[in-house]
């Protein structure tokens, strides 16, 4: 699975991708289900603070330590992601 958020202005949404085992494919309305079940989860409880900890960590080593980045590419996601929040903090270590 792969999710991403991406912004135009004020519009943003957030892009979920799967890829799925031949069972996973046979199943697929347990798959959503689950999907759904989990989103609603987040939206009761939010996302706890040693996750997101955990995961600003590994973006930061994978902004850092990638040998195989695209400048271009890197470019545009982090202009992207300039909505105002929290800008001061973006490239500091």
């Amino acid at each position: 699975m792969v999710c991403g958020r991406k912004s135009i202005g004020d519009l943003a949404w957030l892009e979920i991708r799967f890829t799925l085992t031949e069972r996973g494919f046979e199943n697929f309305d347990t798959v959503i289900t689950h999907l759904y079940t989990y989103i609603s989860l987040l939206q009761k409880e939010g996302i706890k603070e040693e996750y997101y900890q955990e995961l600003r960590t590994l973006s930061i080593l994978d902004f850092y330590y990638d040998t195989e980045i695209d400048i271009v590419s890197e470019s545009q996601n982090l202009a992207r992601n300039l909505d105002g929040n929290n800008t001061e903090f973006l490239f500091n270590k």
